[in-house]
C-alpha cells in the first residue's frame, strides 16, 4: 500500500479541466448579457431620440431644424425624416395632418435601427 500524502499531476489537470468547464460558461453568460444590455440601452437612447425629432418637427413644422440634436448626439445617425399627408378619410381631406416618419441607429451599428411612426397636427 502507498502511503503518499498530496495531489497528483493527474489530479490537478482534471480539478483545472473541469473547473473550466463551470467557469468558461459562466463568463460567456456575463458577456452576453452584458452585449445585449448595451444594445438595448441603445435602443431605448434611439427611441428617445426619435421622439425628440417628432416634436421638433410638430413644434416647427415646416421650418424645423435638427441640427442641435444631431450635435447632442453624434454617436447616433438621424436620417432626414419622412413626412407625407395624411390623406383623405371618407372623402374629407385631413390637411392639417401629417405623418412622420423619423429613423435612428448608432452610427457604429445600423442592424440596431429603430423606426417611429407618428401622426402629428401642423397649422
Amino acid at each position: 500500500m502507498n502511503n503518499e500524502k498530496g495531489i497528483t499531476l493527474i489530479e490537478i489537470l482534471a480539478a483545472i479541466t473541469i473547473l473550466a468547464i463551470i467557469v468558461i460558461p459562466v463568463s460567456m453568460l456575463f458577456t452576453g448579457s452584458y452585449t445585449n444590455s448595451k444594445k438595448e440601452e441603445e435602443k431605448t437612447q434611439a427611441v428617445q431620440i426619435a421622439r425628440w425629432v417628432t416634436e421638433e418637427i410638430k413644434e416647427n413644422y415646416p421650418t424645423y431644424s435638427l441640427d442641435d440634436i444631431r450635435a447632442q448626439y453624434p454617436e447616433f445617425t438621424i436620417d432626414p425624416p419622412v413626412i407625407t399627408s395624411y390623406g383623405t378619410k371618407k372623402g374629407v381631406t385631413l390637411s392639417s395632418l401629417r405623418i412622420v416618419e423619423v429613423t435612428v441607429y448608432p452610427t457604429r451599428d445600423s442592424q440596431n435601427l429603430v423606426t417611429l411612426r407618428s401622426i402629428i397636427r401642423v397649422n
